[in-house]
């Protein structure tokens, strides 16, 4: 039985990130399924995108833009949302599978929050949010865990994932091994991930009891 596409809502379509997702959507659309995108000013753009991909919402951020002339080509049926509010609302959708958040600076906090609450995979390209509303967004994710990824030659890191993280880089996937998976203390990592964030890596001791 073949596999339903994966259903993404691209939050910033027009800028890099975006337009490398859309890319993606492109070459892989039995795979996937933009259902919904956004952009600020660039409608002409938005517009163009959503013609090709014929996502169900397009988000207009720029309230100013709502009613922006370039909109009348959208395709049949696609309906236009505008502001916060709109991105926050496609990011819940329930055809909705991940939430690809390439939103600029602190623009992205509401719609990942939405997302992670609505139990979506968010993949941010914003480090921003995180930096400023990651004591808000990272309890909402999946509780963590530890992963044995190899720093160097000669040596090994612990790292903690706080929340539902995925360690990747540009180069792909970490090359990690599952090494222990949480089961108590839980409630625990708030505060841990709050002093990771600003604190930066900490030592770790495992002990036996």
């Amino acid at each position: 039985m073949n596999q339903a596409p994966l259903g993404i809502a691209v939050l910033g379509c027009t800028g890099s990130i975006g337009t490398q997702t859309l890319d993606v959507a492109r070459h892989h659309a039995d795979k996937v399924r933009v259902v919904a995108m956004s952009a600020h000013g660039r409608i002409a753009e938005l517009v163009a995108y959503a013609r090709e991909f014929d996502p169900a919402y397009v988000v207009v951020t720029d309230e100013a833009r709502a009613n922006d002339p370039a909109l009348a080509e959208l395709p049949e049926g696609c309906r236009v949302l505008t502001g916060e509010a709109g991105l926050e609302e496609v990011s819940a959708l329930p055809e909705v599978d991940c939430v690809v958040n390439a939103l600029v600076g602190a623009a992205g906090i509401g719609a990942g929050a939405a997302a992670l609450k609505a139990g979506k995979r968010l993949a941010y390209a914003n480090k921003e949010s995180i930096v400023v509303a990651g004591d808000l967004l990272m309890p909402l994710a999946a509780p963590g865990q530890i992963i044995l990824d190899p720093g160097g030659i000669s040596e090994t890191e612990i790292l903690l994932a706080y929340g539902g993280v995925h360690f990747a880089s540009k180069m792909g996937q970490l090359a990690g091994n599952h090494f222990i998976t949480l089961t108590s203390g839980l409630e625990n990592l708030a505060t841990l991930g709050k002093s990771v964030l600003w604190k930066g890596a900490l030592p770790i001791r495992f002990e036996e009891v």
